[in-house]
């Protein structure tokens, strides 16, 4: 009787891969397709049900195809936080992240109630074709959603602000005609449909932030909290991050002469985001240091924001 309760009280595996498949996408949509493509290739399940099964072992995919540093950022989006969702009582996810690498699996599966754990067999193939194109739909999303934010708040700035963010804005453009470039060449169809977007998701946030920009111009208060948000994009798995792990999916469509100009190509827009954060982390500080400064207010006249 009591084996009985206990056997139906145990969490449904479907809905638990499904749970933390939902909760990658939230942090990186179109990843998560190119995660599972590795996870299939090398362990023969999906990325999700790999990180229940074993989180180590999931771990140290993420650092293979990132390497160590950006492996284990991450990792902290797509494996600890999406793990410490299903836990029935908070778990901070950087306790989870610190058991993966040292290989502690049990340990974590005792923490979510979740000991013995085994993968459903999956007996679907990854389509190398699908795969790139919900990777490169999804890269294009991003980079044109943000390129329209640059340029509507490049709109309201004025000064070197304006023109900061028209440098980032032209630049997150050109990427996204990069990524649509190589479809058209690999003759795969890319969509912004492809692109899965979750409630309260980083496409959903930048979708909503693009509106409202469209309707008006922040006041300085919610300049602030819109640099912010961006800046907090390092928190989600971004635009490098699909060039990182687009270049090991490629190497196996492209011919060897082909994939060594491209991942030339894709390397410097990875050097240009890094720019990007650069960039947008000096002009907050100097809109920060102009705000506390003894009498300047904030001025708004004709919707522009005085950022001089």
């Amino acid at each position: 009787m009591n084996s009985g309760n206990s056997a139906s009280n145990r969490p449904d595996k479907y809905e638990l891969v499904e749970t933390i498949q939902r909760e990658i996408r939230r942090h990186a949509p179109g990843l998560s397709a190119v995660l599972n493509l590795h996870s299939k290739r090398k362990y023969g399940i999906s990325f999700a049900n790999l990180s229940l099964m074993s989180p180590s072992k999931a771990y140290r995919l993420l650092t293979e195809l990132y390497g160590n540093e950006r492996g284990r950022l991450v990792a902290e989006l797509v494996i600890s936080k999406p793990l410490a969702a299903l836990a029935k009582s908070r778990i901070d996810p950087n306790q989870l992240l610190k058991l993966a690498e040292k290989g502690k699996d049990a340990e974590i599966l005792r923490m979510l109630g979740l000991f013995g754990f085994e993968a459903e067999a999956e007996k679907t193939t990854a389509d190398m074709s699908a795969v790139i194109s919900e990777a490169l739909s999804c890269a294009i999303l991003i980079e044109e959603l943000t390129s329209n934010i640059y340029k509507r708040l490049a709109d309201c700035a004025g000064g070197v602000t304006s023109i900061a963010f028209t440098y980032i804005a032209s630049e997150s453009s050109t990427h996204a005609d990069i990524f649509g470039f190589i479809a058209k060449d690999l003759g795969i169809d890319v969509d912004e449909n492809k692109c899965p977007v979750e409630p309260g998701g980083l496409m959903e946030q930048l979708k909503k932030m693009n509106r409202k920009l469209s309707e008006e111009c922040p006041r300085r208060t919610e300049l602030f909290n819109i640099l912010r948000f961006l800046a907090s994009l390092e928190e989600h798995v971004g635009e490098e991050d699909y060039t990182r792990i687009l270049i090991p999916a490629l190497r196996t469509v492209m011919s060897k002469k082909d994939i060594d100009v491209y991942e030339t190509i894709l390397e410097s827009i990875i050097r240009d985001e890094e720019n990007h954060a650069t960039i947008l982390q000096r002009v907050y500080e100097r809109l920060s240091s102009l705000s506390q400064s003894t009498g300047h207010s904030e001025r708004q006249t004709s919707n522009r924001v005085d950022t001089t």
